[in-house]
Order: C-alpha cells, then structure tokens, then sequence
C-alpha cells in the first residue's frame, strides 16, 4: 500500500501566493527597466552618430562641430554611465525585494509555524487543567455529600 505512494514521480506544487508577489514585484520594477533600457540604447545610438558622422560637413564648420560634438559626446558619455547606473541600482531593488520575500517566507516557515502549534500546545494543556479542576472539585463535593 505504501509502496505506491513511493514510487509517484515528483509534484512540483508552486507557492502560488509567493509567485504572485514576486511577479508583482518584478513588474513593478520592469517598466522602469524598460525605460532606462531604451533610453540608454537611445543614448548610445545618439553618442555612436555623432562619433561617426554620415554626410559631408563643410569643412569651415568642423572645428566648430568638432567642439560641439566633442561636448555632446562628453555629456551623452555622463548620461550613459549615470543610465547604467540608474538599470543596476533597479535590477538590485529587484533582487532586494525578491530576496525579502523569501528571507521572510522562510521566517514564517521556520518562527511563525512552531510558534502558532506551540500556542495552541499551550491553551490545550490550559484547557484540560480547567477540565481536571472541574472533574476534581466535583468528586470532592460529591464524596463531601456521601460522608
């Protein structure tokens, strides 16, 4: 009888209610990945054609374009670097809170469970010492009557 339930292959059972939370988490912070990813890609395609200008310039205007680009290169090199920046610091508030989830679901699965069983332990044994009490004070007052 036992044998059968031995031989059952694995069930996989997900903790619907940690996979909800954990899919809420991640979308909150995927919009704003999502944003600061195509502002970056944005930046970079920004930064790489003014690196590599396509077209004839009038050559009178080159240094002029030279300085100017020089300087939009410089601020689109500070937007990237502070726009990775920005992805790193979401994708580890991301992993902060998935992480806070399940330090805290196994708090709950290690603290809280033995706690509730040993209150319930603890109002059990109060119960039946009420119910000895009752059981005792009414043999004394039936053995007082009989003698």
């Amino acid at each position: 009888m036992l044998i059968g339930l031995r031989s059952s292959g694995q069930v996989y059972r997900p903790f619907t209610t940690v996979e909800a939370m954990r899919a809420k988490a991640q979308a909150t912070y995927q919009a704003t990945e999502e944003r600061l990813t195509k502002e970056l890609q944005d930046t970079q395609q920004r930064l790489q054609d003014l690196e590599n200008p396509s077209g004839g310039a009038a050559t009178e205007n080159a240094s002029f374009n030279s300085q100017e680009a020089q300087r939009s290169i410089a601020e689109f090199n500070a937007k990237l670097v502070d726009l990775r920046q920005q992805l790193r610091d979401v994708r580890a508030a991301l992993r902060e809170d998935i992480d806070r989830l399940q330090t805290t679901t196994e708090l709950a699965n290690m603290a809280l469970v033995p706690a509730v069983l040993i209150v319930i332990a603890i109002l059990v044994e109060i119960w039946r010492r009420v119910r000895f009490r009752r059981s005792r004070r009414r043999l004394m007052a039936t053995a007082g009557e009989h003698a």
